[in-house]
């Protein structure tokens, strides 16, 4: 998380780089957490975990994924987006 205020004002797509440090940081803990539940857990997952954990995916990489958009497809392309996130959410 110390790179993603590292990287803020240093390159030039700063706030791009910096949600996508930090979306990559949250999604390395889950998986680690979704390891460490599954070796001390024997029965299947169910369906409801598997939604749990896409939609906590979902969170930690929408803002990433708005401000992309943004950057991509400017103010109109940024709002679609958001209204298919939230959508799907």
């Amino acid at each position: 998380m110390f790179l993603a205020f590292f990287c803020i004002g240093r390159i030039n797509t700063s706030n791009v780089l910096s949600e996508l440090v930090y979306s990559l940081s949250n999604l390395l803990v889950l998986f680690n957490d979704q390891i460490i539940h599954n070796t001390r857990r024997q029965e299947a997952v169910g369906s409801g975990e598997k939604l749990k954990t896409w939609l906590t995916v979902l969170d930690y990489s929408e803002v990433f994924i708005e401000v992309s958009a943004g950057r991509l497809w400017g103010e109109k392309g940024k709002w679609l987006i958001i209204v298919v996130l939230q959508i799907v959410k």
